[in-house]
């Protein structure tokens, strides 16, 4: 991020860049922490899953309209999005 300058256009692509790392470190840590389970308990960890990609996009799309029209509503939306994915890569960071 130090290396953007403030440049928009690099904040983007590094935001880019780490929510890619973020997504793959979020799916292993989801995968490991679903191993073993019971499948009842892994379908309620599932669903809950699905609910919460869905309230993450809707909670940052809400962040990233209060820039609207402005080039600050990319960085907006995908500082949530980060905060978001690193919050519930941590979820996920130990076993059950």
């Amino acid at each position: 991020m130090d290396a953007s300058e403030g440049v928009t256009a690099a904040i983007i692509a590094c935001n880019a860049v780490e929510s890619d790392n973020q997504d793959r470190q979020l799916n292993a840590n989801y995968q490991r922490y679903l191993a073993g389970m019971s499948t009842d308990v892994k379908q309620n960890f599932i669903r809950a899953q699905r609910l919460w990609v869905k309230f993450r996009d809707e909670n940052c799309g809400a962040f990233t309209s209060q820039e609207a029209g402005g080039s600050l509503a990319a960085i907006a939306g995908s500082g949530c999005y980060l905060k978001m994915m690193a919050e519930r890569t941590d979820d996920f960071d130990r076993h059950p």
